[in-house]
């Protein structure tokens, strides 16, 4: 999509995982593909993903949040130490906040 179109979804995807620990999206840009997405912010405060995804019928919602949700987020977290940075993690101050300014 457009660069103006993806502020709603960096939104989401901040919302969803300060709630959860990760961001899914479920055919949300394309009806066919679905993606999940951990944050990892660098030692400089920078936000970046990691990411998995693909076909659906290969990586439906479900294996993403039980099965590559926390493969991601022990990744991230292994990146995070190597390089200094953090994984923000959901903890219920977190998910009320969020649920506060919806």
């Amino acid at each position: 999509p457009p660069r103006s179109t993806l502020f709603p979804y960096t939104t989401l995807f901040r919302s969803d995982a300060a709630v959860r620990g990760y961001a899914l999206s479920a055919g949300e840009w394309h009806p066919d593909i679905n993606t999940i997405a951990v944050p990892l912010l660098t030692a400089e405060g920078e936000l970046m993903a990691l990411t998995c995804g693909g076909p659906a019928f290969a990586f439906p919602a479900d294996r993403l949040r039980k099965s590559i949700a926390p493969r991601l987020l022990e990744t991230a977290n292994t990146i995070a130490r190597e390089i200094g940075g953090t994984v923000p993690v959901a903890t219920p101050a977190r998910r009320a906040a969020v649920r506060a300014m919806a």
